[in-house]
C-alpha cells in the first residue's frame, strides 16, 4: 500500500496544494537549479517544472504547487509522510493556527481538461497520454532539440528518485512521452493538449 505524502509550510503552518495522487516531486523548492544542495539528491521541483514547461506538459496542479513554493520562499517548507507528525506539534513556538490544505489561488480559467498529445509529421505518428489532466489551453508547440534535451536532463534523469505517485498526465505518462522522444528524435515533433471530451473545460 502507497504511503500518501503532503507539503508544508512549518512558519506558517499551511498545506501546499496537492499533487496528483498524495505524492511528492522533488525537493520542495522553485529554485531552478537541478538539485538542491541540501537534500539527498532529488531534483529540486522548479528544475523539474522547467523541464515540463519546456514541452508543453505542466498542469493545474504542478502550477499551483510551484505558486505556493515561490510564495513560501526562505521559509522552512517540508515533505512529510502521513506517518509524520505536524512539525508545530512538535515546535509550538507560534501562535498562527493551522489552517489545513491551502486554496491554490490557481484559476482554472483557461485550463481545459485534455490528453498530453504528440504528434511527428515527419512519420505521420502520433501518441497521447491514456489519461487527461487539467492544463493550459494552447496550440501546437514545437519540440525543437533544445526543449526536448531540457525535458530529458530536468525530468527523466532522476525520474524514480523525483516522482513518487504525482505524475502529470497520470502513471506512466513520462516514460510514454520520453519513448516518443527519443524514437522521433531529429524530426519534426509538437506537442498539444487534446480535449477529452467535448465541453470538458476548467475544473471539473
Amino acid at each position: 500500500m502507497s504511503v500518501a505524502y503532503r507539503t508544508v509550510c512549518a512558519d506558517c503552518r499551511l498545506e501546499a496544494p496537492p499533487l496528483g495522487g498524495d505524492g511528492y516531486v522533488g525537493y520542495p523548492s522553485a529554485s531552478e537549479r537541478s538539485f538542491d544542495p541540501e537534500d539527498d539528491g532529488l531534483s529540486t521541483f522548479g528544475s523539474i517544472y522547467l523541464g515540463l514547461e519546456a514541452i508543453g506538459m505542466t498542469t493545474l496542479e504542478y502550477d499551483a504547487y510551484l505558486s505556493f513554493l515561490k510564495s513560501h520562499e526562505g521559509h522552512s517548507v517540508r515533505v512529510l509522510s502521513e506517518n509524520d507528525a505536524d512539525p508545530w506539534e512538535t515546535d509550538p513556538g507560534s501562535s498562527a493556527a493551522y489552517r489545513g490544505p491551502s486554496e491554490s489561488g490557481q484559476s482554472a480559467s483557461g485550463y481545459i481538461r485534455g490528453h498530453f498529445e504528440l504528434r511527428c509529421y515527419e512519420c505521420r505518428r502520433r501518441r497521447w497520454t491514456e489519461d487527461p489532466d487539467l492544463a493550459r489551453e494552447r496550440g501546437e508547440l514545437e519540440v525543437s532539440a533544445s526543449r526536448m534535451q531540457l525535458f530529458v536532463e530536468r525530468v527523466m534523469s532522476n525520474f524514480d528518485g523525483d516522482f513518487h505517485d504525482s505524475e502529470p498526465f497520470g502513471f506512466g505518462a513520462l516514460e510514454l512521452v520520453a519513448g516518443f522522444l527519443e524514437r522521433h528524435r531529429g524530426h519534426r515533433v509538437v506537442s498539444t493538449i487534446t480535449l477529452a471530451e467535448k465541453g470538458e473545460r476548467g475544473a471539473s
